[in-house]
């Protein structure tokens, strides 16, 4: 079964000519609202399309649940009257579009959820903490409307690997202290590769996602922006996403920089690719640590052909070499996925240390959950994929629930006794929750 995805759009510089709007203003006008122009009383009446707007509109509403996202000016109250008119003489009123119903006027756009943003300021007024993917309208690749609707055209359906992904780092909670940079890089990469596969037909996102583990296996202390790095590693050589729009996209130099380093560029001898990345170190060097190993690893290597299997170990040994690292030996595959059944214990055992439903009990479950399914995702041993899957269907149980609604839960404990545990106001009760076997909500807040 599909389903369309959200799609937001911004309205000025994006679906609205707002530069085009100033021509007709007096100068002396001009000069007397200079560098706030947005405040012009009737300045949001006078503003024509954006060049293939109307038709984009109308083509991607075809594909996607859309939206219109904007923000008015405070000082401007005309502006906001003025969007509205704007909608609906230029989008239409008819049963034939629904546009007219969905103008959202916010300061905060980060508090609208869904899969696309289509914005000429991904910095500004939420669009950089959205929790989808932000496409950055006016930047090289999507400097017109045809190249907007080409990229979004190609993901507007869901795929089966698109829906995992959704399932492992959408729908279910990024880590509560994911620092912003590493969670802006896993939400571009996904959207970024989705539809692509790799050597064994499996979804390309889930590469990326690997070594960024593989980064925090490797390097326990690695900076958090050497895990965007790791997000972020084939964006440039392998997607439509280029160095511009990833700075206009607010990451820092570093990221961007490594990311450059270990893009193979046509022409450059893998012994001089190689010698750049050894002779920066830092990110690149971790990253690129992090994705021999996981090109290297077994499980993944057998399921090829035998001899396309003998070229790669052979052409990443020979990257190893050339990087100075340490031996492959057998850290790829199972000591990986090992090591990251061993995190998710860890998180678990640090967040005992907290009061159960504590904001820090949360953040340690949900780092659990997400090492655990990256073991089920990638095991081959069906004894290792059940029991990393069977905790982590558990630990999603418990963060599906929005703890704060809800009074009243029937808990079973592991020696079959049962209890009604109320929650609100209650310590004590909350504790006992921590020993439940299982549970069921019972009476959630506001509903009798």
């Amino acid at each position: 079964m599909t389903h369309k995805k959200v799609l937001y759009i911004d309205m000025d510089n994006t679906l609205v000519d707002f530069r085009a709007a100033l021509e007709g203003i007096h100068p002396d006008v001009l000069a007397e609202y200079k560098d706030r122009e947005d405040e012009i009383p009737g300045i949001f009446a006078l503003m024509p399309p954006m060049p293939g707007a109307v038709e984009a509109f109308a083509e991607l509403d075809k594909l996607f649940d859309v939206y219109i996202l904007s923000t008015a000016p405070w000082k401007n109250p005309s502006a906001w009257q003025h969007k509205v008119e704007w909608v609906h003489k230029q989008l239409g009123m008819s049963k034939d579009t629904a546009a007219h119903k969905r103008l959202i006027l916010s300061h905060h756009k980060n508090l609208n959820r869904g899969d696309f943003l289509v914005d000429d300021r991904p910095m500004h007024n939420g669009a950089d903490r959205f929790e989808g993917h932000v496409v950055p309208f006016g930047a090289e690749e999507f400097e017109t409307w045809d190249k907007v609707v080409a990229y979004l055209r190609k993901r507007a359906v869901s795929s089966a690997g698109d829906a995992e992904a959704a399932i492992d780092f959408g729908e279910s909670p990024a880590p509560a202290h994911e620092p912003w940079e590493a969670a802006r890089a896993r939400r571009l990469a996904i959207p970024a590769h989705s539809g692509q596969t790799d050597k064994a037909d499996a979804p390309y996102w889930r590469h990326p996602m690997r070594v960024a583990g593989n980064v925090r296996i490797l390097y326990p202390d690695a900076p958090d922006e050497a895990v965007a790095v790791a997000w972020l590693h084939d964006v440039l050589e392998d997607t439509e996403w280029t160095e511009d729009a990833l700075r206009k996209m607010g990451f820092s130099d570093a990221v961007v920089d490594a990311v450059i380093l270990l893009t193979r560029i046509d022409g450059v001898p893998s012994e001089d690719y190689y010698a750049a990345i050894r002779s920066a170190g830092g990110h690149a060097l971790m990253v690129k640590h992090a994705d021999i190993m996981d090109n290297l690893d077994e499980e993944r290597l057998s399921r090829l052909d035998a001899a396309l299997a003998a070229k790669l170990r052979t052409k990443y040994a020979n990257a190893v070499d050339a990087l100075g690292l340490p031996p492959h030996g057998e850290l790829g595959g199972a000591k990986m996925r090992s090591a990251l059944f061993d995190q998710a214990v860890a998180a678990l055992e640090d967040a005992h240390a907290y009061p159960m439903l504590s904001r820090e009990y949360m953040a340690g479950v949900q780092r659990a959950y997400q090492h655990l399914t990256l073991v089920a995702t990638e095991t081959a041993d069906e004894d290792e994929r059940e029991e990393a899957q069977q905790i982590a269907d558990g630990l999603l149980m418990y963060l599906a629930v929005d703890w704060s609604a809800v009074e009243d839960v029937e808990v079973r404990y592991r020696d079959g006794s049962t209890e009604v545990l109320r929650l609100r106001d209650d310590d004590a009760a909350r504790e006992r929750l921590r020993e439940a076997a299982a549970f069921r909500v019972i009476e959630p807040l506001g509903y009798s």
